[in-house]
């Protein structure tokens, strides 16, 4: 499943979600994210959430791990465990950064198989790249899967519709980044990196990754579909 899709499926479901009554706060849960996850992608299996510990704050906030490849049956088509590790000291007392850093690692599902740091000599090259920023030039395929997967966060925990539901109040100084950060339920500079006019970027990622879908499945269009 390509996270364009993901996303549009995600969006239905949160949409659904907000029509109950009472009306529910409006943030992403994490639930639904891992209840589409599992509807729509059968190669995944169970995630588990695991802190640790990091007394001197060397690690990162956090990590996404691939388990061995297993089946239910012989019949059955295979699929991968995950564990996404969360930086206890950074992310256990500060929910808006553990949902983001919890988003943020789930998105990594959607790496392609050259995108995924999946030896030891690739994650240590990755963490050198992280210290290091290089440009876009000289980064490695997993190096510029980080950046997307911040993206794909963002936008998971800020849908499209989501977004625009806020953005004119926003915009005009009605409501600010500090008041959305504490009603979504992610960080200050999420919103900010989501509403703020800068040069169209949350558009140009949307589009990016609707261009992937395309390219994966060449998606029709309004004059093909058949009622």
């Amino acid at each position: 499943m390509s996270f364009y899709r993901f996303l549009m499926d995600l969006e239905r479901k949160h949409a659904a979600f907000l029509d109950t009554d009472p009306a529910p706060e409006p943030a992403v849960k994490i639930s639904t994210i891992l209840r589409v996850i599992n509807l729509y992608c059968p190669e995944v299996g169970k995630i588990t959430f695991r802190y640790i510990p990091d007394p001197d704050n060397r690690l990162q906030a956090g990590n996404f791990i691939w388990l061995d490849e297993d089946r239910s049956s012989p019949y059955e088509e295979p699929f991968r465990d995950a564990i996404v590790y969360l930086n206890e000291n950074k992310t256990k007392a500060n929910r808006p950064f553990r949902r983001l850093v919890s988003t943020k690692e789930l998105m990594h599902i959607f790496d392609s198989s050259d995108e995924r740091a999946g030896s030891r000599e690739t994650v240590s090259k990755l963490l050198a790249e992280i210290a290091s920023q290089p440009t876009s030039e000289f980064s490695s395929a997993p190096y510029k899967a980080e950046g997307e997967a911040r993206w794909k966060a963002y936008m998971t925990l800020i849908p499209p519709s989501l977004r625009e539901k806020y953005l004119a109040d926003y915009r005009q100084g009605k409501i600010s980044a500090d008041d959305l950060s504490r009603k979504l339920h992610v960080p200050d500079f999420v919103v900010e990196a989501v509403m703020l006019d800068n040069g169209g970027l949350y558009e140009k990622m949307y589009d990016k990754f609707r261009e992937k879908e395309s390219e994966r499945k060449r998606i029709p269009t309004n004059d093909e579909c058949v009622d």
